[in-house]
């Protein structure tokens, strides 16, 4: 048989057909003909996963889908107007015949002042919304940071701004930035060489590239350094000399230019360092170093908690601690002071958890030896019994205490905290709404309270850490009965949940001449100790020290953005 010929299966092609956007569904491309303005109209309307999406689609779209009056706007209706609508009466918004109002002015808006900055076109407003987001999922990424090998020292550690301070004998006083690249930015070893710190504490400096850095001593002494971030360098700006008893500054508060400090006998000390003020200062210089306030405690004890608060015409000097009460176990206390810019002590107030007491012991001394002026305590609800405060007992010490006004937070070794509210005023002071928080499974060994209602607890393995809205808590008490079952459950907290930076730890060169520690240490969570269990958080990062054996110290960072 025959084949048949090549050419008789040729067949010649059709022309391609020219595809028209839209021809699948026999349309005509709308869309791309619209304007901006429109478009940005649309998008305003559409879900945050639908906005998101839409930036992949062109460069047009991805300028128009991340404008940032767009994600300001899903930022105020997602994380603003809840917590406003969440305050009685709130004047934080207007109201309008659509309900409540949107304002473009950050300042007006409830919390966030931080962010009412003088330029406000700078701040880029979906990576605030992505931020705020991780926070309330707990999602964030982990980095690794070695700070010392051995011999390990006992180092103190505080977080500002994306900066982490240390402070160890061997060292001196050292400084990491947290971001990317994470390096050691500084070191100045301390005057003394003898000289141990055992307290520390950062507070804003002047101008604002500047942190203040105080410095506490185990001889009594402290020093005031200010750290210029744009630079990278130290500078020592007041040292104090030893005191005549010379006993260990145990803690340190700060606000510029007011300085609180604790030692280990129990003596409270107020100072005011004049902002001009230099380590050369003549001892007979009238503005040198003013000592405001001196009160001695017989009947307090770790932890304790300082805070320093200023107002337009006082200074509020306040000392959180803890003691044993016969009838309510480990209680809380508060003392305050209230001084004029000038110094002159206007008055003093002592507020504790313990129920109401009779007369005569009205004048119980559970505080600072200072003339008091106590006040019931007026006591509401808590969460699991909706009983006063008094319900909630502890027979253990807590494991920490942590106060920014007006959150007052301990700790405890039974996998739970305690929050409390505190009232302040120039006619008195309360503690009450005390609450149990749920959420820990297993027992708590530090918390850190920050000044916008966020609060971060840690365990003593450091294995687990919540994230804590304080805010979301109280406003359980005024909501209904499923609510406040909600926060019981531990609701109002996130469990951190991260994934491991593929950047190996590192450190950089330090006051002791030690170059190139960094390789990378395999992570075993097994033979991790919390150093201290110290932890800390800023707007973007959670830090916590960690020591792997006895091998290195190292600071693991919680990265939101």
């Amino acid at each position: 048989m025959s084949k048949r010929c090549r050419s008789d299966d040729t067949i010649t092609p059709s022309p391609k057909r020219q595809r028209t956007i839209g021809d699948e569904r026999g349309g005509q491309d709308y869309i791309s003909k619209l304007s901006d303005e429109i478009l940005l109209q649309i998008l305003s309307s559409v879900s945050i996963d639908t906005l998101v999406k839409c930036q992949r689609v062109s460069k047009r779209f991805h300028a128009l889908a991340g404008d940032s009056e767009l994600w300001k706007r899903r930022y105020f209706a997602q994380w603003v107007l809840p917590r406003a609508r969440a305050v009685p009466q709130s004047r934080h918004l207007k109201s309008s015949s659509t309900g409540t109002a949107y304002s473009p002015r950050v300042s007006k808006w409830l919390g966030h002042g931080h962010l009412a900055t003088e330029d406000s076109t700078s701040i880029h407003w979906k990576t605030q919304y992505r931020l705020r987001h991780n926070w309330s999922r707990g999602t964030c990424r982990l980095d690794e940071l070695e700070v010392s090998r051995p011999p390990l020292p006992q180092i103190l550690i505080k977080l500002y701004s994306g900066v982490v301070i240390t402070a160890d004998k061997e060292h001196g006083l050292r400084a990491w930035s947290t971001k990317r690249p994470k390096k050691q930015l500084t070191g100045l070893p301390f005057p003394k060489e003898d000289a141990t710190p055992t307290a520390l504490y950062v507070a804003k400096g002047s101008p604002a590239s500047c942190i203040e850095v105080t410095v506490g001593f185990d001889d009594g002494h402290f020093s005031v350094y200010n750290l210029d971030v744009t630079r990278g360098e130290f500078r020592i700006r007041f040292s104090q000399t030893s005191t005549s008893d010379a006993t260990t500054i145990t803690a340190i508060a700060s606000a510029p230019p007011y300085l609180l400090t604790i030692s280990d006998h129990k003596l409270f000390n107020l100072y005011k360092i004049p902002p001009h003020i230099t380590q050369h200062e003549e001892s007979s210089s009238p503005d040198q170093l003013r000592l405001l306030a001196s009160l001695e405690s017989n009947n307090t004890f770790a932890p304790m908690s300082l805070s320093l608060r200023c107002s337009a015409a006082e200074v509020i000097a306040s000392i959180a601690y803890s003691f044993f009460h016969i009838s309510n176990g480990w209680t809380i206390g508060i003392q305050e002071l209230r001084f004029n810019k000038d110094g002159e002590h206007i008055t003093s107030r002592l507020a504790t958890t313990v129920a109401v007491q009779p007369k005569a012991d009205e004048h119980e001394n559970n505080g600072p030896s200072i003339e008091s002026n106590n006040e019931p305590n007026n006591h509401s609800r808590g969460f699991t019994s909706l009983s006063s405060t008094t319900s909630i007992q502890h027979k253990e010490a807590p494991t920490s205490l942590s106060y920014s006004h007006p959150f007052l937070l301990t700790s405890h070794s039974d996998n739970t905290l305690t929050m409390y509210l505190v009232f302040s005023s120039a006619d008195k002071l309360v503690i009450r709404d005390s609450r149990r928080l749920w959420g820990h499974t297993s027992s708590v060994s530090n918390v850190q309270v920050g000044d916008r209602g966020k609060a971060v607890s840690v365990s003593p393995r450091g294995n687990e850490i919540r994230i804590w809205e304080l805010e979301s808590a109280v406003s359980s008490l005024s909501s209904p009965l499923s609510s406040r079952r909600r926060s019981i459950r531990g609701e109002s907290s996130v469990q951190i949940n991260y994934e491991k930076s593929n950047t190996p730890s590192f450190s950089l060169s330090t006051t002791s001449g030690a170059r190139d520690w960094s390789q990378h240490v395999s992570y075993q969570r097994d033979l991790d100790v919390l150093s201290d269990g110290w932890v800390g958080f800023d707007e973007e990062q959670v830090v916590v020290l960690r020591q792997r054996g006895l091998r290195a110290q190292f600071l693991e960072c919680y990265d939101f953005t």
